[in-house]
C-alpha cells in the first residue's frame, strides 16, 4: 500500500472537509443526505470501498440509513459506536487495523464527544495513517 506524505494527506483531508461542507450547505442550506455525502466521498476517492463511521450518538435508524447510503454507492460502511471520549482512539485503531477503512466519517455535528473531545486525536492520526476524515462542520476549531 502506498503511504501518502503528511502534506498530501492533509491536502486530501482539507479537500474532503471543504467539499462536504460546501456540498452540504448548498441548495438553500439544506443538509445533504447521507447518500449525497457518500457520493461526494466516492467522487473524491474513486477507489473507495470501506468507510468507517464513528460516533456516540448513532441510533439504530441512523445505522440503517448510513448502511443503505453506502450500499447504493457500492461502499461498505462500518459503524463504531462509543460511549465516551476514551473509546474514540480504540475505535479508530480497530477500524484501521481490522476493517482497513479508507475514510473515517463523523456524520453527527452534535456529537460533542467525538467532535470536540476526540477531534484532535482523529485529525492527527488520520493524516498519519493516510485515511480521509469527513466531518459535517465548516471549521474544526
Amino acid at each position: 500500500m502506498k503511504r501518502l506524505s503528511p502534506q498530501s494527506t492533509f491536502v486530501c483531508f482539507a479537500g474532503i472537509v471543504l467539499s462536504l461542507v460546501v456540498f452540504s450547505t448548498a441548495a438553500f442550506s439544506q443538509k445533504a443526505s447521507f447518500g449525497q455525502q457518500v457520493a461526494v466521498m466516492k467522487s473524491l476517492k474513486a477507489d473507495l470501498k470501506v468507510v468507517g463511521v464513528v460516533g456516540t450518538t448513532i441510533s439504530d435508524k441512523m445505522t440503517q440509513d448510513l448502511t443503505r447510503a453506502g450500499m447504493a454507492q457500492g461502499i461498505t460502511i462500518v459503524i463504531a459506536k462509543g460511549k465516551d471520549a476514551r473509546e474514540v482512539a480504540s475505535l479508530y485503531k480497530k477500524l484501521v487495523a481490522e476493517k482497513k477503512i479508507q475514510m473515517l466519517w463523523v456524520p453527527d455535528a452534535g456529537d460533542d464527544v467525538v467532535m470536540k473531545l476526540g477531534m484532535d486525536y482523529l485529525k492527527e492520526n488520520t493524516v498519519m495513517d493516510g485515511v480521509g476524515l469527513c466531518v459535517p462542520v465548516k471549521t474544526l476549531g
